[in-house]
């Protein structure tokens, strides 16, 4: 009810910000990732993800709102793609706005469906789908002074547009990204990041990165133990569904190796665990998907913190 009383008024409680939407995608992909990786690899469906960011300027607002449309975005073109396909998003910039568009190869939509995209309630998804995800977007699309266009036939797909107008010099703050804080009684680490898929490893790297911490990435489970070996860290955190070499691998040769460097595991397939099961595998701490930015650094800072 929340939502959707936020969804029919123009809210302007909370101060906009200078946002990088390019990063904002990145963070969307990551939150919505346990759907478009972790389920997808669970039911046999290959959803194939492409990116193509240009240098943008900053935008004014707010980035989870932002990041909530772009997520719904995301998952809405998941849902169209059940047996698969590829999932699109790109990012340039025109004279006095900023582009994003979200593509898939799904069914594609009606010309009767493409009117009532935005209305609240209305839904194509049957008993699982709410009817508000779409609505809410459009929504925050609106609140922030942008537009959103949609171009769909059946049998060829859905592109959604959204322009964002570029924020002005006196719109805020300087242009930059500020660096998140490292918790007081912590101190900042040499981070090895596991994950086969290269927009989540950029995303992770970066988010710790701008907290203050050394990051190297491994785009295997394999490459990850030579890592490893050969170098020293205070950290670990790896993906659980990579192939070849997974996750609760990586763990335990790390173990093996240094047991006193914690171990980190993301997953989105729902694994419960005993402390004990945990340390027998090597694990430390599991990070659920979708994943939450302030756990993901409250975690490397705890951890982080036992190790002084």
């Amino acid at each position: 009810v929340r939502r959707l009383q936020e969804f029919t008024r123009i809210r302007r409680d909370q101060a906009f910000a200078p946002v990088d939407l390019t990063l904002v995608i990145r963070e969307a992909l990551e939150v919505s990732q346990f759907r478009w990786k972790d389920e997808a690899m669970r039911q046999g469906v290959e959803q194939r993800v492409v990116t193509s960011f240009a240098a943008v300027p900053l935008v004014s607002g707010d980035p989870a709102e932002l990041r909530e449309a772009l997520t719904n975005l995301i998952l809405n073109a998941v849902d169209a793609m059940p047996g698969g396909g590829t999932l699109t998003l790109a990012t340039r910039a025109e004279a006095d706005a900023v582009v994003v568009t979200v593509a898939d190869t799904g069914a594609g939509m009606t010309d009767e469906v493409k009117r009532r995209l935005f209305e609240p309630f209305f839904t194509t998804k049957g008993a699982k789908g709410t009817g508000l995800g779409l609505s809410l977007t459009f929504g925050i699309v609106s609140r922030h002074g942008g537009q959103i266009d949609v171009d769909s036939a059946p049998g060829r797909g859905t592109q959604f547009t959204l322009r964002f107008p570029i924020l002005s010099p006196a719109g805020g703050e300087a242009p930059g990204t500020a660096r998140a804080p490292v918790a007081e009684d912590a101190r900042p680490a040499r981070c090895l990041v596991a994950d086969d898929e290269e927009l989540v490893r950029e995303m992770l790297s970066d988010l710790l990165a701008q907290a203050g911490h050394a990051v190297v990435a491994a785009a295997s489970g394999a490459e990850a133990i030579e890592r490893f070996r050969a170098e020293a860290f205070d950290l670990v955190l790896t993906d659980l569904g990579m192939a070849e070499v997974n996750g609760w691998q990586v763990a335990r040769a790390c173990k093996e190796l240094r047991p006193d460097v914690p171990v980190l595991l993301v997953t989105g397939w729902g694994v419960e665990l005993s402390a004990q099961e945990l340390a027998a595998h090597g694990v430390d701490a599991v990070l659920a998907k979708p994943l939450r930015v302030d756990d993901l650094l409250a975690a490397v800072a705890s951890f982080s913190a036992k190790r002084r």
